[in-house]
């Protein structure tokens, strides 16, 4: 397996070795390799996880401002380009690379330095420990509903299209999808994690790991449920069917 040298370089100031505790550098070495990890889909690999391939190596710590030289396989090195490209354009990274990227801004404000990354044909490029303006995601359980339209592949997924009409692409195990290959083209429910952009509804980025005892009923019969849950309230609802419509959309 061909190793490739990358310099991360820490510049800020009273940033010198003997001036950082060790455990914060390898903090930030470990949420730098997770987002390389993340980039290449790699992170949650069984057989990475066996053989320990995909991993930097530290192999140096230089004076000047700290520089830590470290030897990183092939595809680790070249996720470097994804993460250039994005500053570089100022757009956002893969669905599954955003959380890792937070984290490891976190660590560099936490250092209060800014972070340069190089290697030899590499385009150097810079995480600054300054706040920029940039699109947030939250990150927590939620419920999707909507008709399986299609689910498999290499990489497991599952695509639902909403009430609304929107298509969501959402990650998951083989075993899970072969639980649900058995509801092709019929509306399901499906809990798991998923990132929003916290200026809408959006969902980014989903895995799930449940599929719901759910069936799709008729208007009546969910109104007929709806009502018996609610009791006196039941009445205060002006127009039931309209509101059930509006439950669907959501």
């Amino acid at each position: 397996m061909r190793l490739r040298k990358i310099d991360i370089r820490l510049e800020g100031p009273d940033i010198q070795p003997e001036s950082i505790p060790v455990g914060e550098l390898l903090d930030l070495l470990l949420c730098y390799e997770r987002l390389l990890r993340d980039l290449t889909g790699k992170r949650h690999s069984k057989v990475e996880r066996k053989h320990r391939e995909m991993r930097l190596r530290l192999v140096s710590v230089e004076r000047g401002s700290t520089t830590l030289s470290c030897l990183a396989p092939e595809e680790l090195y070249n996720a470097n380009r994804t993460i250039s490209q994005a500053i570089g354009k100022g757009s956002d990274l893969p669905p599954e690379a955003r959380d890792s990227f937070f984290r490891l801004r976190k660590r560099i404000e936490k250092l209060g330095c800014d972070v340069k990354i190089q290697g030899e044909d590499l385009e150097p490029f810079a995480i600054s420990r300054e706040r920029v303006p940039t699109k947030r995601f939250i990150r927590g359980e939620t419920t999707v509903y909507g008709e399986c339209i299609a689910v498999g592949g290499r990489k497991a997924v599952v695509k639902l299209v909403s009430g609304s009409g929107d298509q969501i692409r959402i990650r998951l195990s083989n075993e899970l999808a072969r639980e649900i290959a058995k509801h092709l083209y019929e509306e399901i429910g499906v809990r798991g994690l998923a990132t929003w952009e916290v200026s809408g509804p959006r969902i980014v980025d989903m895995e799930a790991y449940e599929l719901l005892p759910y069936r799709r009923t008729s208007p009546k019969e969910a109104i007929q449920a709806l009502q018996e849950s609610a009791g006196k309230d039941w009445g205060k609802i002006a127009d039931p069917e309209e509101f059930l419509r509006k439950l669907r959309r959501e």
